[in-house]
């Protein structure tokens, strides 16, 4: 199994695959580039060597400090030897990671180890913007789970039900615990009360307001929260949905947190009372 790793620095470290990404960006030959408007990545001035392959502009997007680094990538514009160097690349990688799926046709290749995921791509500029450029795609998608950033105990053992509405609503939750540090499993007072049921409730003692759906809950401070907004797609070609939104003092984004279904909500005009809030609805048109 390859652990992690290798920068090629003056003075070689290795990086393993669980290093958070607070770690890793404070690393020297770690740099920032774009605008912070329009996104950023993060990425290394020397290269890395990952078993025996080695790569230049290994870069990673912003993520949970707390966690490991979700994803790593690189991208090579005219690659030397042009499509003998996937080739070479994907010989390599065979030797040390399992060949999940390899589609020659599309120059498109699948690896795997550990929970981690490996795409090896190559493809070249046609048709009306033909430039004669070739690329070379590498990624690294990590997907372990870390069970132990769903613990909230010192919060679980205070917390009380001031008030609640249970849900019988299908859902999908628009936030992961693995970019959302206010994602936690269900808190274990709710599953004895309510099972697994999806529950809005709030807190008065504590200040909080809180969702659990499925196995999983988000919080947050009462005080903290701006405006709590739904924004409704209307089923069209897609399904449509209403999506509870969120937004924090002093966050200038809306977070979008769960989705039911189209004017679901509707159904529960209590909810904006267990809130402590009025829920404004915007219309977002349909979903085609």
């Amino acid at each position: 199994m390859i652990a992690g790793f290798e920068v090629q620095a003056p003075e070689k470290c290795f990086i393993s695959w669980d290093a958070t990404h607070e770690e890793v960006a404070a690393l020297p030959f770690v740099r920032l580039g774009g605008d912070g408007k329009s996104g950023y990545t993060q990425f290394f001035t020397v290269p890395v060597r990952i078993g025996a392959v080695r790569l230049e502009h290994l870069c990673f997007p912003p993520g949970r400090s707390d966690l490991a680094v979700q994803y790593y990538s690189m991208q090579c514009k005219n690659p030397r030897g042009h499509e003998k160097e996937y080739e070479r690349l994907k010989q390599q990688l065979s030797m040390e990671w399992r060949l999940e799926s390899d589609v020659p046709d599309s120059r498109r290749c699948y690896f795997s180890q550990e929970g981690l995921f490996l795409e090896l791509s190559y493809w070249t500029e046609k048709g009306f913007i033909f430039s004669g450029n070739a690329w070379l795609n590498l990624s690294i998608e990590n997907r372990r789970e870390y069970p132990n950033l769903l613990l909230d105990e010192a919060n679980e053992k205070k917390m009380h039900v001031s008030d609640c509405l249970i849900l019988d609503e299908a859902f999908d939750w628009m936030i992961s615990y693995k970019r959302d540090a206010c994602v936690k499993r269900r808190p274990p007072l709710i599953a004895s009360r309510f099972g697994d049921k999806t529950v809005f409730w709030r807190d008065d003692v504590n200040r909080v307001f809180g969702i659990a759906a499925g196995a999983f809950s988000v919080s947050f401070p009462l005080d903290s929260i701006d405006c709590v907004q739904l924004e409704r797609l209307f089923p069209a070609k897609g399904s449509g949905g209403d999506f509870f939104c969120v937004k924090q003092l002093g966050e200038p984004d809306w977070r979008p947190v769960i989705r039911f279904a189209s004017e679901a909500l509707d159904k529960y005009p209590e909810l904006g009372k267990v809130i402590g809030k009025t829920i404004y609805i915007l219309l977002m048109g349909s979903d085609c």
